[in-house]
């Protein structure tokens, strides 16, 4: 473990790196930054300690971690190094970067129809342009206090880091204290007027339903090639902003792929099950068997397959089981598991194919994504590159 020198040293490195303007100081003190935080890290004794810090130590380190990943190239080993070791100590601290928080929020509103059973929505006015915020909500009895806060402080962080046209931008958090019985932390992005994919769609029933399946095959590739797994992709968690493109929203469930984290460190909460139609059978069947649920980009790939359907169907995968029951996700858990259904196939003189742009190739395509082996669905870049998505002509203006 580095002597008590290294530490300050560490801290000192830090504190200026984050406080400096100059480009040429910037990059010096990044680079001690970086060299000291790679020793650290390469020691598993010494990157215990560095978790123990808390308070204003650990807020210099959370901000220099930020700050270093704004300089370090995407999908690179460093990078990762340097995400794990800011959800680890955003975890323990219960700290964000300062850089994250937005003072000038206003005019908050809650959206009752966009409510969720784990989420509220809301929408404010920051500097003159409409925002959405989401807060988590809490639950007596289920999540404490601290469940909440760590699992939006990780979609927080995973959020800001992972910038991409068919992401849905972070401007930041909001910490609300007009209203003693709705206060909290709040996660902002833009309003995007066009709502989800679903809506979409409903209000444009012609739109060019390959390029914004593309557009989505695209982000999700982003994100696994970034070691990024959503964990709960469906059409209500995909929106379409003003120049007519999908983006993934929520990625609440999101996920470091097992193999980017270490064993001896957790950064995540054992991940919650998804919205069931759109899960994997194989994590279905942990679920009924109470084993533990590890998403991946196979069960990502499946969800793909069933937001696929929803694009070129207007229905949600299992439609017909059960539609308004109570029971209606457990009995479509049970026939996936346990008789291996499958979204059913529309026929061939229904609007998935006359209007909708349903086609032979797509549906072959969404059954390659129910395989029931998850080691030989196709990845999905795989997906982003067959003739269905990638020969379609674009021609929407820049975003």
């Amino acid at each position: 473990m580095p002597p008590h020198s290294d530490w300050h040293g560490l801290i000192m490195v830090a504190s200026s790196y984050t406080s400096s303007r100059d480009r040429v100081t910037i990059e010096e003190n990044f680079r001690r930054f970086l060299s000291m935080l790679n020793n650290i890290l390469s020691h598993q004794p010494s990157h215990r300690r560095l978790l123990r810090h808390q308070g204003g130590e650990a807020q210099i380190l959370v901000n220099a971690l930020q700050k270093a990943l704004y300089h370090i190239l995407q999908a690179s080993s460093e990078r990762q190094h340097v995400l794990k070791a800011l959800l680890r100590l955003s975890k323990v601290s219960n700290l964000l970067p300062s850089s994250f928080y937005l003072s000038d929020v206003r005019h908050v509103r809650r959206i009752i129809d966009f409510a969720t059973p784990t989420t509220d929505i809301y929408r404010g006015i920051h500097r003159g342009r409409k925002v959405f915020l989401k807060r988590y909500r809490l639950f007596s009895g289920s999540w404490s206090r601290e469940d909440r806060a760590e699992l939006l402080n990780r979609e927080a962080v995973i959020w800001a880091n992972h910038r991409h046209v068919g992401v849905l931008p972070f401007l930041g958090v909001f910490q609300r204290e007009d209203d003693a019985y709705d206060s909290g932390l709040y996660l902002v992005s833009p309003f995007l007027e066009h709502g989800t994919i679903l809506d979409y769609l409903n209000a444009r029933p012609r739109s060019n339903r390959r390029l914004l399946m593309r557009d989505i095959l695209n982000a999700v590739y982003f994100l696994h090639s970034n070691s990024i797994i959503h964990g709960d992709l469906k059409g209500a968690n995909i929106l379409v902003n003003d120049s007519g493109r999908a983006c993934i929203a929520d990625l609440g469930f999101s996920r470091l792929t097992t193999t980017a984290v270490l064993t001896w460190a957790t950064i995540q909460s054992s991940p919650s099950l998804g919205t069931v139609p759109w899960q994997a059978p194989e994590l279905l069947e942990n679920y009924l068997l109470d084993k533990l649920i590890v998403p991946t980009t196979a069960s990502d790939v499946y969800a793909l397959g069933c937001l696929c359907y929803e694009i070129f169907t207007n229905r949600q995968p299992f439609w017909e089981v059960h539609p308004n029951s109570p029971v209606r996700s457990l009995t479509i858990l049970k026939e996936v598991v346990e008789r291996a259904r499958l979204p059913a196939k529309p026929g061939r003189e229904s609007e998935a194919y006359t209007l909708c742009e349903l086609s032979e190739s797509i549906w072959r395509m969404m059954e390659r994504c129910w395989l029931r082996n998850a080691s030989i669905r196709p990845s999905a870049f795989e997906l982003s590159i067959l003739p269905s998505f990638a020969n379609v002509f674009d021609n929407r203006r820049s975003p």
